[in-house]
This record gives C-alpha cells, sequence and structure tokens, in this order.
C-alpha cells in the first residue's frame, strides 16, 4: 500500500521545530495555503474571486478538520495546469506528490482522460453513465479500495451515518448552472471552462452516487478534489457574463452563513490559552 510519506516528512520537520502541535499546524497551514494561493495566481481568471470562493463554500476550512485530506486536495490544485496544457506526465507527478499526503486521490490519475475532453452532450451521457455505475456498484469499488489502497475504506460499508442528499443536490444544481452557462462562454475560453465543468459535474455524480448507493457520507469528501474548481470556473463565467460582482459577492456570502448555522461543515475555533495573552485578549 502507498505510503504517506510526505506527511510524515512535514511531522518530522516539525518535532526539528518544536514537540508542540503549533508547529505541525503551522506547516501544514503554509503547505495548503500557499499551494492554493500559487494555483489560483497561475491558473486562475481572477484570484481574488477564487480565494473568495475558497472561503464562502468552506473549503478553506476543511483542512482545520481532515488536515492529511486537505494537504492532498491542496497539491492536487497544482495539477490544473497540466490538465490545462493536456500533459499527462505532470498531471501524474502532482497527484502522486498529493497521494503521500492521502492516498484518496489516486483515483483522480485515470480521470485526467475524463477532464481532457471538450464537453459535449457524449461527455455528459458518459458521466451521467458513471455515475450510475458507481451508485450501482458503489460497495464493490469500495472493497476494491480496501483492498488495494487502504484497509481503512472497508469501514465504509459497515458505517450507519448516511445522509447528506441536501449536500449532493445542491452541488448537483450549481453543477447545472455551470452546464447551461457554458453558452455564454467565448470560444478562446472554452476549453479552460470544458476542463473544470467536466470536474465539477464528476465531483457532483459522484456525491448522487455515494447517496443513492446509500454508503457513508464520510464518501462525499473525495468529491471535494473535483467540486473545488469552482474557485476557477466562476471567474471564467462572471467574466464572460460581464455581470456586476456585488450579487455573486453577497449570494456567496449568504451561502456561508447558512453553511455555518445550519450544517457541520463550518467549525469556528477559540484562541488556545497561551495565544490569548500574548494577543491582549484577555
Amino acid at each position: 500500500m502507498f505510503s504517506e510519506w510526505g506527511y510524515s516528512l512535514l511531522q518530522t520537520v516539525a518535532q526539528l521545530i518544536s514537540n508542540e502541535y503549533w508547529a505541525l499546524f503551522t506547516l501544514v497551514a503554509i503547505v495548503c495555503v500557499g499551494c492554493h494561493l500559487l494555483s489560483f495566481h497561475q491558473y486562475s481568471e481572477n484570484a481574488l474571486i477564487s480565494l473568495y470562493v475558497l472561503l464562502t463554500m468552506t473549503w478553506y476550512f476543511f483542512f482545520f478538520n481532515g488536515f492529511r485530506q486537505g494537504l492532498a486536495l491542496a497539491v492536487y490544485t497544482m495539477s490544473f495546469g497540466a490538465l490545462l496544457k493536456k500533459d499527462f506526465k505532470m498531471y501524474l507527478f502532482w497527484v502522486v506528490l498529493a497521494m503521500t499526503f492521502h492516498r484518496s486521490v489516486f483515483f483522480a490519475i485515470p480521470l485526467y482522460f475524463l477532464f481532457t475532453r471538450p464537453n459535449d452532450t457524449k461527455q455528459n451521457i458518459l458521466l451521467f453513465v458513471i455515475g450510475l455505475f458507481c451508485a450501482i456498484f458503489l460497495r464493490n469499488i469500495i472493497g476494491v479500495a480496501a483492498e488495494t489502497v487502504a484497509e481503512k475504506y472497508a469501514a465504509y460499508l459497515s458505517r450507519s451515518d448516511t445522509g447528506g442528499s441536501s449536500y449532493a443536490y445542491f452541488y448537483m444544481l450549481l453543477a447545472a448552472g455551470f452546464l447551461i452557462g457554458k453558452r455564454f462562454i467565448a470560444p478562446e475560453d472554452r476549453h479552460e471552462y470544458d476542463t473544470y465543468l467536466n470536474m465539477i459535474l464528476f465531483g457532483s455524480v459522484l456525491n448522487i452516487a455515494v447517496t443513492i448507493g446509500n454508503a457513508t457520507n464520510d464518501l462525499m469528501r473525495m468529491s471535494i478534489y473535483f467540486l473545488i474548481t469552482a474557485c476557477y470556473i466562476w471567474p471564467i463565467l462572471l467574466r464572460n457574463l460581464r455581470v456586476l460582482y456585488l450579487p455573486f459577492v453577497s449570494l456567496q456570502f449568504l451561502f456561508f452563513l447558512y453553511m455555518s448555522r445550519k450544517t457541520s461543515a463550518v467549525r469556528f475555533f477559540h484562541f488556545n490559552e497561551w495565544v490569548v495573552p500574548m494577543l491582549g485578549l484577555e
């Protein structure tokens, strides 16, 4: 089974700095935030909008609670340039590097050949068929993953914490909105838009498959690797629609408030006791 030596390396470096937990947390934050910001700078049409979506869609807060997968997610976003250039070797490099933090990203490797296709009727039918296949054979797929990747995936077959249907349907509607918005995209932006659209459609279909397959909603965490492309597709759509940013910013903030109050997606944290006096917050 693939060794997650990237995370082990971070732990080793953190211990050289301090035995306190803050050393590891700081290194994790540097890698996660650094990769996201660098990816936005290189591959986003508007890095500020991408950052705002990352925050308001609560994906930034994800690595607070699941930082190993958050590390893999951040590193995986660095592969988006290779997808746009159709450079499989470089894409493979970034995915393998992401796997050193969390092995769950391994299944993104064969998806390269799906994401780099033009988004058309045949492509969308193919995505639907894949989603249907995953829903029908979900337990078999999990069983194979448990045998070949990590035994912990077997636990997904026995847990009873199913649900998350509203989460799945929301992202399905969002993906449908991006699909409708494709008609407004200029030809020179179509390739980039199609790549990100394929990814967010796949992530949405994956969530629906988990819902239909009645598996634990922990599996929906896998879809974040692809749903995060909303950070990159929104700037393209907004620029082509030539709309004011204020309505978009307002609606995104309302969504963030809803997620923070009605769900457990966002968990706010308190300063630790040793931080409070240091900041003069007593």
